[in-house]
């Protein structure tokens, strides 16, 4: 009997110490959802995305979504894989509420790159923080520059073309 209450209490004390003894944490996982994986655009986000991994210590998890349901589906696969958080660039802005209300459910970072994620009034939705350009803006003051440009050059108005082109 001493024998196996010493086995008992020598495990036990075992198991309190594997208890307090320092984790070692496995890294923080990411992942990032691109639209189109095959664009050199969508690559080049990935290759800067791993080098951030590696330069910052976290895991990197790349999944392509061209369409909506994979966009789903891709974010359970990084829910499934415990990560932590994910950035995403989805092939259609209008499936904001889906994406938040994901994150929000699982407690899941989310930050959209590239195209800004709509709700369902069509305004840009802000629980879900983004960073991109805008490519308004960037028509905007090219139109300007172009302008500036014509006017300083002596060109008359009737003498220009533009062509405007709406989605």
């Amino acid at each position: 009997m001493d024998r196996t209450r010493r086995a008992v209490l020598g495990g036990g004390a075992a198991l309190a110490l594997a208890g307090c003894a320092p984790r070692v944490s496995a890294p923080v996982r990411l992942g990032f959802v691109v639209k189109m994986p095959q664009e050199q655009w969508f690559q080049d986000e990935w290759r800067f995305a791993r080098a951030a991994a590696r330069d910052l210590g976290f895991s990197l998890i790349e999944i392509g979504a061209e369409d909506g349901d994979r966009v789903l589906s891709a974010l359970w696969t990084l829910y499934a894989r415990r990560a932590a958080g994910f950035v995403i660039c989805t092939p259609d802005p209008r499936l904001g509420p889906a994406i938040a209300g994901f994150a929000a459910r699982t407690g899941m970072k989310a930050l959209s790159v590239d195209d800004r994620l709509i709700g369902p009034d069509g305004r840009p939705l802000t629980a879900v923080p983004h960073v991109g350009i805008s490519a308004t803006a960037i028509g905007t003051m090219a139109g300007e520059a172009a302008a500036a440009e014509a006017k300083r050059r002596g060109w008359a108005p009737a003498d220009r073309k533009s062509t405007r082109l709406n989605s």
